[in-house]
């Protein structure tokens, strides 16, 4: 596209677009009469003058204020880049070479449910499992195709890195550095895109969506648990880790992005297409006097399994819908209490219960324990099970304080559906 400005003593400025494509049309040609800019402002005199367009046409009595053999070049070359914009159109889905760089991309829109996810809970590395995890390999995915080949890295040996959630696969490395400015641009639109305001005004919509828990960029971090925002990464805004040696350590040749579980087991809404909504069950306080266990007893087989409770609809929890969740820091002792004595075909003397645990909907491989609340907690794990996958498992429990077991995960976020199958009563 060519933009052509001639001047000529006394006469009017003329511009016109001429292109090879048939898809840009020529408007029409706009007369430019540059006026008297002896008293005004630098400012005015880039703009021209207050109170009049670039495109106006003046009287004749302001025509004849023109002086012959003035060259107002400068002032037509502004006018006409003022206006250029309005006077192309250009055809839908037409080719056009742009006389600047282009407009860094970002991902493409996608049908997406009018629910949002939860705001996410933060959920530190606990387990050494580095396979790159689902949410994490589209997350890669999707950077590629939007952004074109950088070097990208998820897994990292466990006992490299204790905290960063690579040792759980659920952490990506986008190599982009902040001081190539080709690789910042894409960086800069990426997260302009990912932490933009939602159409109802929900922060960060797109990082909700995809399970985003942080990212460390360019000195800084963004946290989407708790307040979510931007803060000083490790020191990072100091003069004295300004220097190239500290651009890895700073996150200024790379993006760090840590996901939630759900975002690493693809089950938030960008990725399936389904809101993660169910919140976290409460955790148990049960607490009270703990039964003994007498030498003889008897063991009753239950015709059918019973259940005492179940986390998907609620039965034998308040009638409230949540998950069980991994302790959010050391010491958090996160548990869902149950009560399975004197309810669910067991009586009420009942000392010890045969129970079947069952994970559902785990978002990452996790150990599960079952225990009598207010009891040890076992250091064997009832069950286990993978991501994605449900598991169930069958433990005899001496039921504690109440009558209640506790149940509990070392990581990730599942429901849970506790069913007692026999129990025994003294002799």
């Amino acid at each position: 596209m060519l933009l052509a400005v001639r001047s000529t003593a006394g006469q009017s400025l003329s511009r016109a677009i001429e292109s090879s494509g048939p898809s840009v049309q020529i408007i029409r040609y706009v007369r430019i009469i540059a006026p008297n800019l002896s008293n005004t402002t630098p400012f005015e005199r880039a703009l021209g003058r207050p109170g009049r367009h670039c495109g106006d046409v003046p009287s004749p009595q302001n025509r004849r204020t023109v002086r012959r053999g003035r060259l107002i070049v400068t002032i037509a070359a502004t006018c006409a880049a003022v206006i250029a914009p309005m006077l192309v159109s250009v055809s839908p889905g037409a080719s056009v070479t742009p006389a600047v760089a282009s407009v860094t991309p970002v991902p493409r829109d996608r049908l997406l449910p009018a629910a949002i996810d939860l705001q996410p809970q933060y959920q530190g590395q606990s387990i050494c499992n580095p396979p790159p995890k689902p949410g994490v390999t589209l997350l890669a995915d999707l950077l590629k195709t939007t952004y074109g080949p950088h070097a990208m890295y998820s897994s990292r040996a466990c006992k490299d890195d204790p905290s960063s959630e690579h040792t759980e696969g659920r952490a990506l490395d986008w190599m982009v550095t902040g001081r190539i400015p080709s690789d910042k641009a894409k960086a800069e639109a990426f997260l302009n895109w990912l932490l933009a305001p939602g159409a109802d005004g929900t922060k960060a919509a797109m990082a909700r969506r995809m399970g985003i828990m942080y990212i460390g960029w360019n000195n800084q971090i963004w946290r989407g648990y708790n307040k979510v925002g931007w803060g000083e990464l490790k020191g990072c805004f100091a003069k004295s880790k300004a220097g190239t040696n500290y651009d890895t350590y700073c996150h200024r040749d790379h993006i760090h992005f840590s996901l939630t579980w759900d975002g690493a087991a693809a089950l938030t809404s960008y990725w399936d297409g389904s809101a993660q909504t169910t919140p976290p069950c409460p955790t148990g306080r049960v607490t009270g006097k703990k039964p003994g266990l007498p030498a003889g007893r008897r063991t009753v087989q239950l015709p059918t399994a019973k259940s005492a409770i179940n986390t998907t609809t609620g039965t034998g929890n308040g009638k409230r819908v949540c998950r069980i969740q991994e302790p959010r820091w050391s010491g958090d002792a996160q548990r869902l209490d149950a009560k399975v004595v004197g309810k669910a075909g067991v009586p009420a003397d009942a000392v010890r219960v045969l129970v079947r645990a069952t994970a559902i909907g785990p978002n990452a491989p996790m150990a599960i324990s079952v225990w009598g609340t207010g009891r040890k907690k076992p250091n064997a794990a009832t069950l286990t099970t993978s991501q994605n996958a449900n598991a169930s498992a069958e433990r005899w429990v001496r039921p504690g304080s109440k009558g209640y077991v506790s149940v509990a995960t070392n990581t990730g976020d599942t429901h849970i559906r506790l069913q007692t199958l026999a129990y025994q009563v003294p002799n």
